[in-house]
Protein backbone atom coordinates (compact mmCIF):
# COMPACT_ATOMS: atom_id res chain seq x y z
CA UNK A 1 0.00 0.00 0.00
CA UNK A 2 0.76 3.55 -0.85
CA UNK A 3 1.37 4.64 2.98
CA UNK A 4 3.22 1.68 4.18
CA UNK A 5 6.49 3.43 4.18
CA UNK A 6 4.87 6.85 6.42
CA UNK A 7 5.16 6.76 10.01
CA UNK A 8 2.83 5.29 12.37
CA UNK A 9 1.09 8.38 13.61
CA UNK A 10 1.10 9.44 9.89
CA UNK A 11 -0.73 6.46 8.68
CA UNK A 12 -4.02 7.52 8.58
CA UNK A 13 -3.53 10.35 6.25
CA UNK A 14 -5.16 10.63 2.94
CA UNK A 15 -3.03 10.68 -0.61
CA UNK A 16 -4.43 14.18 -1.30
CA UNK A 17 -3.47 15.45 2.57
CA UNK A 18 0.23 13.83 2.06
CA UNK A 19 0.62 15.45 -1.52
CA UNK A 20 -0.03 18.94 0.51
CA UNK A 21 2.88 21.24 0.64
CA UNK A 22 2.85 20.84 4.18
CA UNK A 23 3.31 17.37 4.09
CA UNK A 24 5.87 16.81 2.07
CA UNK A 25 8.39 15.70 4.50
CA UNK A 26 6.50 12.19 4.35
CA UNK A 27 6.99 11.95 0.81
CA UNK A 28 10.71 10.28 -0.19
CA UNK A 29 12.05 9.11 -3.48
CA UNK A 30 12.81 5.32 -3.68
CA UNK A 31 14.79 3.45 -6.61
CA UNK A 32 16.08 -0.04 -6.82
CA UNK A 33 18.36 -0.30 -9.69
CA UNK A 34 19.18 -3.71 -11.21
CA UNK A 35 22.33 -4.16 -13.01
CA UNK A 36 22.65 -7.03 -15.49
CA UNK A 37 25.96 -9.00 -14.57
CA UNK A 38 27.73 -10.16 -18.11
CA UNK A 39 31.03 -10.78 -16.12
CA UNK A 40 30.29 -14.44 -15.25
CA UNK A 41 28.07 -17.88 -16.27
CA UNK A 42 25.12 -16.72 -14.01
CA UNK A 43 24.03 -13.69 -15.72
CA UNK A 44 21.98 -12.74 -12.79
CA UNK A 45 20.92 -9.26 -11.67
CA UNK A 46 22.58 -7.24 -9.10
CA UNK A 47 20.47 -4.84 -7.15
CA UNK A 48 21.01 -1.96 -5.59
CA UNK A 49 19.05 0.40 -3.19
CA UNK A 50 19.37 4.52 -3.75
Amino acid sequence: MWNSFLPQESSGLQLQDVLHPDQSHLLERSFTVRFRCLLDNTSGFLVSFI
